[in-house]
């Protein structure tokens, strides 16, 4: 008689704390553990063994399964994870219990088919504490499912917002759920207590975590309520228990993500609304940003603030881009948002900005926020000229003229051909034609005054080979004259970019331009600007463009004057082509007039804001790094002060005010004095970030944090710092399309889209007041 067989060795739960492993699989039927995973994998590299060769780190996750082996454990962690191992075994249970990071995750990562899962959705394991892994499976999870959250939200957040904005502007999308908000409870005052109804509160409780922090984790991806539906259920079918459940009837439905996406806005905005009114913003930035990532354009109205030296970007509300007019009803929106979040929002508010581009570039209802949201402030606020991005946008238009398809056609064959001949790259060591961007004119331009600055030797290539990318003479031209021009462009551009110390940046910006014009007309020979009574003068054989006229002489003679290569080849096309001489000199002229007649519109339209705000709306923004302001005069600082005073002294005190001057001072002198702190700061580039700059808020032994606290929304306001980091989300599309024919400004599948991706986010965020509340 054959001897009984051994019976199989079952995982005891004690190996999850000593080996510090995790279940992430189990029987269906028995709810016995199929497979465990190396926490240590998951939350720590591997460690490199002393002098063997360097390997690419590996990433993947060691998994155990039956037969269980401890001795096998036990040799991984020895072997992959020496001094963390040692380090977890001079711990006692309640510090390996906290000795990993929260929610550490375990993703199934095997190369056996059958293992995978096929909805592309990782399960993931949480290192529970020991009192749930000793408890039968069923058991554990239902402990977890059975976590609830109860929220409460102000009362106007959810009337004047949730119900009145992000559901009763949904029209035609009926996603957004009733208007009755079921599960928001309005908590009711005991009987004899005088309880202000502003103040009241609404109470929502979530009756599973877990369910609503999957659902926002799927719609912070982007995808729409149906497709969350599918991803929440494959989760839950792939992980024991919980499909049980999924299959019993308990399956999430449509209108039930909707519920869970009402809940995430609103703690959002409550969340939002407690930092504005904490004492560690005083004051805070709108940002206006296009939406491109998803199938219908939008405006995305964000709030920027900083708190204890960090610039934090939020999303407020997503206007959704109509063909017809909405300028005042999008005033109108934000207005009423800020009123709920930032009751004060009239003192707080310090700027607005565009990060993707000027003004210009945005739609027509971002300038009437801009100039609303300015005249109703108290104070002045900051708007950031973008003069440079005018400037850029207006060069790039006005290369359209001369851009046509036959010459980036010609320019692109051309640029291909010379980067492909090793023989010529070497002779002329390793000079490579750069590549270009179609659709940057700056791009462009560097491939052009490659090919200008190396004519000569290009030429003799071109006409040993005669390649069919071969150029003519009027495409030579077109290259010499537009490098020409965007030198003076460029030139101009680098003085725009260096910030300067003083509050005077828009008067700085005015005279870059208009020295920029002034240039321009000179060597073209361009007449202008010119009133309305001058343009009787002008011949009918010249080109007019906007306030500037051009003789055609004037662009023959400035196209000679490019050199002996371009006066010999407009003398043979005047001479033998009349026709193509022509046709390249009307076009030159245009470009010119295009670039002169951009630039000096904006200047009039500048004007015309600055004298419409009376000087009180809309600023230049001054420094706000400290690499800055140690160069600032103290009395231009206190110029910056007083213009602030009014949102000062709503969140500061008279003693908190002179300290901030006190601490410009001392750093001025600490600059002066301190060899350390001298180079640190000359060390920052131009384009260093405001936490990199300011770091702790000290320098040397002199505290200087509020200080950093007064620059931090002088720094929200301005358009190249506190962007967003690039997240996953970012590079995704959203799977959101504009509702045909519907005139809402706000649809509520955006928001929850939006909303989901700042949950976390903003959980993060401490309202705790700062140092100078």
């Amino acid at each position: 008689m054959a001897p009984p067989k051994p019976q199989a060795r079952k995982f005891r739960s004690q190996w999850g704390l000593q080996f510090a492993l995790a279940v992430a699989e189990r029987d269906p039927a028995s709810g016995a553990p199929k497979t465990a995973v190396c926490l240590m994998c998951r939350a720590f590299e591997r460690d490199e063994t002393v002098g063997a060769k360097r390997r690419k780190p590996k990433t993947r996750v060691q998994r155990f399964s039956p037969p269980w082996r401890p001795d096998n454990m036990r040799r991984h962690l020895e072997q992959q994870h020496a001094v963390r191992w040692g380090e977890y075994q001079a711990l006692s249970e309640g510090e390996k219990r906290v000795f990993f990071p929260t929610n550490v995750s375990a993703s199934v990562d095997t190369d056996d088919a059958d293992d995978a899962i096929s909805t592309n959705v990782m399960t993931a394991v949480e290192f529970l504490p020991q009192e749930l892994l000793d408890l039968e499976p069923s058991a554990a999870v239902t402990a977890v499912l059975g976590q609830t959250r109860t929220f409460l939200i102000d009362r106007d957040i959810v009337n004047e917002l949730v119900r009145g904005v992000l559901l009763n502007g949904s029209n035609g999308d009926r996603r957004g759920g009733s208007v009755n908000l079921a599960g928001f409870v309005l908590q009711e005052a005991e009987e004899g207590e005088d309880v202000d109804l502003n103040e009241a509160r609404y109470a929502v409780h979530v009756d599973s975590l877990l369910q609503f922090n999957m659902c926002i984790r799927y719609i912070s991806g982007g995808v729409s309520f149906k497709q969350a539906i599918q991803l929440v259920g494959a989760a839950m079918e792939g992980t024991p228990d919980l499909g049980d459940r999924s299959r019993s009837g308990s399956a999430i439905t449509e209108k039930q993500v909707a519920a869970l996406c009402r809940v995430a806005c609103a703690v959002n905005l409550q969340r939002i609304k407690d930092l504005l009114a904490s004492g560690g913003v005083w004051a805070f930035a709108v940002a206006l940003e296009n939406g491109k990532n998803a199938g219908s354009p939008y405006l995305d109205v964000r709030l920027r603030f900083e708190q204890d030296g960090v610039l934090h970007n939020v999303h407020l509300i997503a206007i959704a881009i109509q063909d017809m007019e909405m300028d005042q009803q999008s005033e109108d929106l934000v207005v009423r948002c800020l009123d709920v979040v930032a009751p004060e929002w009239k003192t707080q508010l310090i700027g607005v900005c565009c990060p993707d581009g000027s003004l210009s570039s945005m739609p027509q209802c971002a300038r009437e926020i801009v100039d609303g949201l300015a005249q109703d402030c108290v104070a002045p606020i900051f708007c950031d000229a973008n003069a440079g991005q005018e400037l850029d946008q207006a060069v790039q238009k006005a290369c359209g003229v001369v851009f046509d398809e036959l010459f980036m056609t010609t320019l692109m064959g051309l640029t291909g051909h010379l980067r492909r001949q090793r023989a010529l790259i070497l002779e002329m060591q390793g000079d490579r034609c750069p590549k270009f961007i179609d659709g940057s004119w700056q791009s462009v331009v560097k491939a052009m005054r490659w090919l200008v600055t190396n004519r000569t030797r290009v030429i003799q290539h071109l006409e040993a080979r005669r390649p069919v990318c071969t150029p003519n003479l009027e495409w030579w031209i077109t290259v010499i004259v537009v490098t020409s021009i965007a030198d003076l462009v460029e030139a101009t551009l680098a003085q725009l970019r260096a910030r300067v110390v003083t509050s005077s940046l828009a008067t700085h910006e005015r005279e870059c331009l208009t020295k920029l014009v002034a240039d321009l007309a000179m060597i073209t020979g361009a007449m202008g600007p010119l009133l309305a009574s001058q343009f009787f003068s002008i011949s009918c054989d010249d080109l007019v463009g906007g306030a500037f006229a051009l003789n055609r002489g004037a662009i023959v003679s400035f196209m000679k004057v490019q050199g002996n290569f371009a006066s010999n080849a407009m003398d043979f096309l005047l001479q033998n082509q009349p026709a193509t001489a022509q046709v390249l000199v009307d076009a030159t002229g245009s470009f010119v007039l295009s670039v002169l007649g951009r630039i000096h519109h904006h200047l009039v339209e500048s004007s015309v804001t600055s004298h419409r705000s009376n000087d009180s709306a809309v600023s230049a923004i001054p420094a706000f790094l400290p690499n800055l302001l140690c160069n600032v005069r103290h009395q231009d600082f206190i110029a910056v002060m007083k213009q602030q005073r009014l949102r000062l002294e709503k969140r500061f005190s008279a003693d908190q005010i002179e300290q901030i001057e006190a601490q410009h001072r001392a750093l001025r002198r600490v600059y002066q004095l301190e060899d350390h702190v001298r180079q640190r700061l000359d060390s920052l580039s131009i384009s260093a970030s405001f936490g990199e700059a300011w770091q702790d808020g000290t320098f040397g032994d002199t505290d200087c944090r509020l200080l950093r606290g007064f620059c931090g929304a002088l720094a929200s306001a301005a358009p190249d710092v506190a962007k967003r980091a690039a997240t996953d989300d970012e590079f995704a599309l959203i799977n959101w399309r504009k509702v045909p024919f519907t005139q809402s400004l706000t649809d509520f599948s955006l928001e929850a889209i939006l909303h989901a991706q700042q949950y976390r986010s903003l959980a993060c965020i401490s309202c705790a007041s700062s140092c100078f509340s």
